[in-house]
């Protein structure tokens, strides 16, 4: 059972809610807007991923247009769960709107989401630092009476002034929009609003109820016995041409992580 706290009128100090910080998801739910989410400021550790590679700035970003192709998101929740993919249409526009795609067309839930990334720059004794920081919020409308989760799909004739949607009616979900539209980019990534405080700032209205964080851990899949396992499974003349300076090597594109290979373990018995 997820522990909760709820945020009280006043302003809380460090120390006294136990804030969750950087690199952790913070679970939220918003009771009288019948809304639940996650938020989540990523510092250090997204740092850390994007130094690994020598990416220009605009791909680094990932707010930069994503040109056409397709997103593919791979959902695994856990031990016990089984994985399932979801594959998303890029048209050219940003990651923020294939979310909202992906959303609506494989989950069925309305969701709004919000993302931003950017360098923050600090100065100190030896210069300026860079740190990359990324952070984002994303709330879904789940009603107890799914009619209420219905989007409006046909004008009502001539005289209807009202604009197509691909959101519900439902002034508890117009009002969520509208207070997620307040939210500035820099709210997203300032180390010093941090995930509470923004919601916090958000809802402190209707009360919001905030649960224990988890982790976001940096951990790949990758394995020097998975990839000695693929290399079991080539042939000689294929070992032959992998083989660069008398070894075989092969990097991660994902962890950047170098394994390297003698071309005897794989030869031919």
């Amino acid at each position: 059972m997820l522990e909760t706290q709820t945020l009280a009128e006043h302003k809380p100090q460090l120390g006294e809610f136990g804030f969750a910080g950087d690199d952790h998801v913070v679970p939220y739910e918003v009771a009288p807007l019948d809304v639940r989410g996650r938020t989540v400021q990523l510092g250090p550790m997204l740092d850390a991923i994007l130094s690994r590679h020598n990416y220009p700035e605009p791909v680094a970003r990932q707010q930069a247009l994503l040109g056409n192709g397709v997103l593919a998101l791979t959902i695994d929740q856990g031990a016990h769960t089984q994985r399932y993919q979801g594959i998303v249409q890029l048209d050219g526009t940003s990651l923020e709107d294939a979310a909202r795609t992906y959303f609506r067309q494989s989950e069925q839930i309305p969701t709004d989401i919000k993302m931003s990334v950017a360098k923050l720059v600090t100065p100190g004794p030896g210069g300026a630092h860079e740190q990359w920081r990324a952070g984002g919020i994303l709330a879904q409308f789940l009603p107890q009476a799914p009619e209420r989760m219905r989007i409006p799909d046909i004008s009502g004739g001539d005289g209807d002034d009202r604009e197509l949607t691909d959101h519900p009616a439902d002034n508890s979900w117009q009002e969520l929009l509208a207070l997620l539209g307040t939210i500035e980019p820099t709210e997203l990534i300032d180390p010093t609003v941090g995930a509470e405080r923004l919601l916090y700032r958000l809802f402190h209205e209707h009360g919001v109820r905030v649960f224990r964080s988890v982790p976001v851990d940096d951990q790949c899949s990758c394995s020097r016995e998975k990839i000695h396992g693929i290399l079991q499974g080539f042939s000689a003349e294929e070992i032959k041409d992998s083989t660069e300076e008398g070894g075989i090597h092969v990097a991660c594109e994902f962890c950047s992580t170098q394994y390297d290979f003698d071309p005897a373990e794989f030869a031919a018995e």
